[in-house]
């Protein structure tokens, strides 16, 4: 398979299984919603943190990038993948009113500002911080 068919089989596989992990989640039962805060508890969500974000958690992370970002108030912070928004939830309560968070998802099912990861095209100089949570290893290599 040439590698650009390959390419677009791959976003294809990785869109398909997001967008139906998005689209089962509001009608999540509450044993599921627990098993997906459990899966954020191990990686270093707090249970307050959890709390506020109620809801928004997939389960999908491997991390806890807002926590270890020395993000502040004012500042403007991007989170590649979004999913159902856990991570730019978090980052707001950081940037505060000042402050602005943009969710960038391929999924339109988990989406909060709709534009594909890997062509997103953002102005030289506007972000202070780009967070992902277990995102960029499923964009494919390229040549870009």
């Amino acid at each position: 398979m040439p590698m650009m068919e390959s390419t677009e089989a791959l976003k294809s596989i990785v869109h398909h299984a997001y967008s139906q992990t998005a689209r089962a989640l509001p009608e999540a039962s509450s044993t599921e919603l627990g098993h997906f805060n459990r899966i954020s508890s191990a990686f270093g969500y707090t249970g307050r943190a959890l709390e506020l974000i109620q809801g928004a958690s997939m389960g999908l992370g491997c991390g806890n990038p807002v926590a270890t970002a020395n993000i502040r108030p004012g500042e403007v912070v991007v989170d590649l993948g979004c999913g159902g928004g856990m991570d730019v939830m978090l980052a707001s309560l950081k940037t505060g009113h000042s402050g602005k968070v943009y969710g960038i998802d391929m999924s339109e099912k988990a989406v909060i500002v709709s534009k594909q990861v890997d062509t997103h095209p953002l102005p030289p100089d506007t972000v202070d911080y780009i967070v992902s949570n277990c995102v960029l290893n499923l964009v494919p290599g390229d040549e870009k």
